[in-house]
């Protein structure tokens, strides 16, 4: 992972090797979201998905490891910030042995904030949540997928 600053590389940090199988995606799947204290990285494989916050000078901040993504294609989700959590999908496609799920995580700690099981089914979703912000109530983040339709959960408690 390389960290930019006004055109040059400032720091160039090694993060995670994995050896994915082939079929479930490839070592170019690292999917990375950034706020003003950290660059929070999403590596997906069949054996665990795994989450880390680095600070912007490229320092492990935390790590938080989940199960992991059995599907033809691997993780297609990207990441998405709320004002306290990191958000991604982990939905698995019918026959997996791990259960779907949409999961936030402390953006902190990396600790679960919450957790929702979904139906695990034969078209499972790669779409990425969106948070709308409204004017008369807290904002919804908003989840979406063929076999589900569309979800609005609150995002800091789900």
């Amino acid at each position: 992972m390389r960290f930019p600053s006004r055109g040059q590389v400032q720091h160039d940090r090694f993060v995670l090797r994995t050896d994915l199988a082939p079929g479930i995606g490839h070592a170019a799947h690292g999917v990375t979201a950034v706020d003003e204290d950290h660059v929070y990285v999403l590596w997906v494989s069949k054996e665990k998905i795994s989450l880390y916050a680095l600070s912007h000078e490229g320092e492990m901040q935390w790590k938080s490891e989940f199960e992991g993504m059995e599907s033809r294609h691997g993780g297609g989700s990207s990441l998405l910030l709320t004002d306290d959590n990191v958000v991604f999908t982990r939905e698995q496609e019918k026959g997996s042995s791990v259960n779907s799920s949409w999961v936030a995580t402390d953006k902190e700690t990396g600790e679960i904030s919450w957790e929702i099981e979904r139906e695990t089914v034969n078209a499972n979703s790669f779409s990425t949540p969106i948070l709308i912000p409204t004017e008369s109530q807290a904002p919804q983040l908003i989840f979406g997928s063929q076999a589900h339709g569309l979800t609005a959960v609150n995002p800091e408690t789900g």
